[in-house]
């Protein structure tokens, strides 16, 4: 079931970078329309011919995780993966560069719990290596509570290209959002100092949440913020 899942997702990001690169994809048959009686099967071929596109597209993916105590498993699976889903991405053809940072909860720091609410790690580069050694970084912190600060890190992530982050320009700038909590929504301005505002709504960013567990009601701020 997990492989199958995989799959589709993989052939989902694949369609959709296919997609940004504007390529017209020609499939053969076109259509095929077959009425089959019942207990019948029926195997064919189809072709698919993508040509090559004299354009290389610009994408930027930028890897956001929760790195709370319940993302373990989770973070484990991302950190073992990591290479293969870099180079098949680079492998589609685009010019594609990679980005990482993690984020716990308010308040913080507190050493034993929360040593920062969201970490840059890393700007966005082509450099596997990079990638790779930030990921490995990645280790978990007991939470607070169950609802975490994944929107005060987005904010900090939306940002225009020339920041911090390293956006480029002319690239399609994604954020693969990896979590497992509900988040903190309003972000408590006494806490964060922050007046968050959906910074990524009309700045082109698009946000692929990969949720590890769903289904959990985030309740308020223990301390009633």
């Amino acid at each position: 079931m997990v492989l199958s899942t995989f799959r589709r997702q993989n052939f989902f990001c694949s369609k959709e970078l296919f997609k940004l690169m504007s390529v017209p994809i020609q499939v053969s048959p076109p259509t095929n329309d077959l009425t089959l009686s019942k207990d019948q099967t029926l195997a064919e071929v189809v072709k698919v011919t993508i040509p090559k596109s004299g354009i290389v597209p610009k994408v930027d993916v930028y890897f956001l995780s929760d790195t709370t105590g319940s993302m373990g498993p989770a973070i484990a699976s991302v950190q073992r993966g990591m290479v293969d889903i870099v180079n098949q991405t680079q492998a589609l053809g685009s010019d594609v560069q990679f980005g990482v940072g993690n984020y716990k909860d308010f308040p913080a720091p507190e050493p034993s719990r929360h040593p920062f609410v969201f970490e840059h790690q890393c700007n966005l580069t082509a450099n596997i290596a990079d990638v790779k050694a930030a990921v490995d970084t990645w280790k978990t912190t007991p939470g607070l509570d169950v609802p975490e600060a994944q929107f005060y890190a987005l904010d900090r992530v939306a940002e225009p290209p020339g920041g911090n982050i390293g956006w480029r320009a002319d690239a399609q700038r994604i954020i693969v959002w990896i979590g497992d909590a509900g988040g903190h929504d309003p972000i408590c301005k006494a806490i964060s100092s922050l007046d968050y505002n959906h910074k990524g709504v009309g700045k082109g960013v698009l946000v692929s949440p990969l949720l590890h567990r769903v289904g959990r009601k985030a309740p308020p701020y223990i301390n009633k913020c």
